[in-house]
């Protein structure tokens, strides 16, 4: 596989990178727990040992709202991300609008439920929204003319052998940030990513952006229903718009 990185000189590209990013969370309600307790009280003394059982965070990163860090708090992934290998440490992903970000969480949704045998039929879950403010001095924009011809292979809907070396590369080279074209809801989406909470401009969301949706998906549709508005707002994805060769892709991870 040819060197990404260094066929584009992609040191020369390390610029200013500045952006906003839109996120999609499983709400962590405190129903979650509370229901395997009997008072407030034991609710507090579970979480805290649920906490002692997370990988320890980088101390320079408690300074970040959870948001922003837990992603950077785990260890390798088990199977990998488009841009890291399962041998190294977990990035943070969002992207530069909302309903690419809705599109990315829909794709792994279907995919969690093909990855069961079990009949589950329509499943319900809620989602937390949020946006955040990202800039650094060290980001890559993978979509200049400088990356144009391998952009297929960098944001293949069915391999991340590619990106994942392109992603190795990068990270030897400290850069922060970087901006890519999305697998799944191309070919408009833009998608961010960040080796390090450092490269957020604030240790925290922006506030005023905290969405409530609701997810409803079986095994061909999922609709995102916003919460909470005085108009109706949904956005819906069908199992097709993400398949190749009528099959939904499955990376292969290294």
């Amino acid at each position: 596989m040819r060197d990404i990185w260094a066929a584009c000189h992609g040191k020369k590209h390390i610029k200013l990178l500045s952006a906003t990013a839109w996120r999609v969370v499983e709400t962590q309600l405190i129903t979650a727990t509370r229901k395997l307790v009997d008072s407030f009280e034991e609710h507090s003394i579970l979480e805290a040992i649920i906490e002692t059982n997370e990988p320890r965070i980088n101390p320079a990163y408690l300074r970040y709202h959870p948001l922003l860090s837990t992603s950077f708090r785990y260890p390798p992934l088990k199977q990998g991300s488009r841009f890291g290998k399962k041998t190294e440490p977990s990035l943070w992903y969002g992207s530069l609008d909302l309903t690419t970000a809705l599109a990315e969480k829909a794709f792994y949704l279907f995919n969690f439920l093909n990855a069961t045998a079990t009949k589950l039929g329509m499943v319900c879950s809620d989602f937390t929204v949020f946006s955040a403010k990202i800039k650094s001095g060290r980001g890559v924009n993978l979509m200049s003319s400088a990356f144009i011809n391998y952009t297929k292979i960098i944001s293949s809907p069915t391999s991340y052998d590619a990106s994942q070396a392109l992603g190795a590369a990068m990270r030897k080279e400290d850069v922060e940030t970087f901006t890519y074209y999305s697998a799944r809801n191309s070919p408009q989406g833009v998608n961010i990513a960040l080796f390090t909470p450092k490269a957020f401009l604030h240790t925290y969301p922006q506030d005023e952006s905290f969405q409530s949706w609701q997810g409803t998906v079986d095994h061909s549709l999922l609709e995102f229903r916003r919460l909470g508005t005085l108009f109706s707002e949904i956005q819906s994805f069908s199992i097709d718009q993400f398949k190749v060769n009528n099959l939904l892709p499955f990376p292969a991870f290294q």
